[in-house]
């Protein structure tokens, strides 16, 4: 039997603990992987993915893999069949989350469409929702032919690669359509957090505004409901926060009541916490009344995790260059008062040595209110994969890992999503490859 020391890998999951995202039939594992903008689990282990092969960036596909690291072949790949009806980049997807709908499995996948007007050739991304069936069919009867956007309404025209009514107009070069999906550096659930409350579905998302050159004008957070069943948009609502103002998300995460927190930059430059209740009006009971929790002031190549569960509210900081910075980690309850059983009600410096920095910004926190985190160790132009385990009052885990942390070195450099199991971690990541061949995309599964 194999000796399960939280924070190692189980050798019995994939190839000695690790597994390629499995890339389409016919292409060889051991040297390509699917190229991921979208992950989410399906519990007990599975994972689904949305991503494209190297390549062929402009064909999205969805495929699964099983608990046991194994491509599920049942599944196999599944392209994303796009509706020409549908604004460009509205397939475009950057993110994905299983569902339970009429105790079926499902999947919503969220897409940011373009829009662009003539008169100064600015171009506004906004939301759209497809769902899938188990099998990642397009549900039909769901929106437009299986995917739904609420339309902005004038000036915004859709951009569309066959649309015949713009052969006559001569848009600026930053107005084509995308040719490929949005590899972001660190894939994130909470990024476009998407949930289903009743008959209705929410998301929340930036909408943003471009000008010629590309250089974003103008951005605040929405949030917007469609019917489950019909995907008609019920309601969109324009977030802000006490003082009224627009603010820049970072990160969003659903409560099980349709409630949700936000964190967010503001218009003062600082990075607040902000609780909305399940109509979307700001929570001013929530931090003692004020509304809000003020965390820290933004900076330049700052990344940011967030986590909101178990009565516990978990923020980290840290700045991608220089590369000898620690993650900060704050925690709040979920009332937004300073947890005192955290490292004494103060933010903990992470840092495993003073000639690297660290960015763990894949946060989770489990049933026993212990906090795990995964991100980077950067190490000059060289990211390590690293994952530590904090017991609830913010000390390491000394049963994690080496003295509460797991890496794998310089052959696991980043990690672009997180996922707790009761006896299991997962962590997807990436495994550098020769050349300038895209990294190979991997799932290492530790014991927990």
């Amino acid at each position: 039997m194999t000796h399960q020391q939280p924070g190692t890998l189980d050798p019995e999951f994939g190839k000695l603990g690790l597994a390629t995202v499995p890339p389409e039939k016919g292409r060889n594992p051991d040297v390509e992987s699917l190229q991921v903008v979208a992950v989410d689990s399906l519990g007990e282990g599975s994972l689904a993915f949305c991503g494209f092969s190297a390549g062929l960036e402009t064909s999205l596909m969805f495929t699964k893999m099983l608990r046991d690291g194994t491509w599920d072949e049942d599944t196999g790949h599944v392209k994303v069949v796009t509706n020409e009806e549908a604004p460009d980049s509205s397939h475009q997807y950057v993110s994905l989350a299983s569902v339970i709908i009429d105790g079926k499995q499902a999947y919503l996948a969220v897409g940011q469409p373009a829009y662009y007007e003539t008169e100064h050739y600015q171009v506004l991304h906004t939301v759209s929702v497809a769902r899938y069936d188990s099998t990642f069919n397009a549900v039909s009867e769901f929106g437009n032919k299986g995917i739904t956007w609420p339309e902005p309404g004038k000036p915004w025209i859709p951009i569309q690669s066959q649309d015949s009514t713009q052969k006559n107009t001569s848009p600026s070069p930053a107005l084509a359509p995308a040719t490929r999906p949005a590899k972001m550096p660190f894939i994130s659930r909470s990024s476009r957090p998407i949930t289903v409350i009743g008959d209705h579905i929410q998301v929340l998302y930036p909408l943003k505004i471009e000008d010629e050159s590309g250089a974003i004008t103008s951005e605040d957070v929405w949030i917007t409901s469609f019917d489950l069943h019909t995907g008609k948009p019920q309601s969109s609502i324009n977030l802000k926060d006490r003082n009224n103002t627009p603010v820049k998300m970072l990160h969003g995460v659903f409560q099980a009541d349709g409630s949700f927190f936000l964190l967010a930059r503001n218009t003062e430059s600082r990075v607040v916490v902000l609780r909305y209740k399940r109509d979307g009006s700001l929570d001013q009971q929530f931090a003692d009344g004020k509304g809000e929790i003020d965390v820290f002031g933004d900076v330049d190549a700052l990344v940011t995790g967030f986590e909101a569960s178990n009565g516990r509210l978990i923020i980290t900081r840290a700045v991608w260059k220089p590369n000898r910075n620690p993650t900060n980690v704050f925690c709040f309850t979920s009332d937004g008062k300073r947890d005192g059983t955290f490292n004494d009600g103060q933010a903990l410096a992470l840092q495993r040595d003073p000639e690297s920095g660290l960015a763990m910004v894949q946060v989770h926190i489990d049933a026993q209110r212990r906090i795990v985190l995964a991100g980077s160790q950067l190490k000059g132009t060289i990211q390590e994969m690293n994952v530590v385990r904090l017991l609830e009052d913010g000390k390491l885990d000394p049963t994690f890992g080496t003295d509460g942390y797991f890496d794998y070195g310089r052959d696991l450099r980043t990690a672009n999503a997180l996922f707790l199991e009761q006896d299991a971690i997962r962590v997807l990541t990436e495994f550098p490859t020769a050349g300038s061949q895209p990294f190979l995309e991997r799932v290492a599964k530790l014991f927990a």
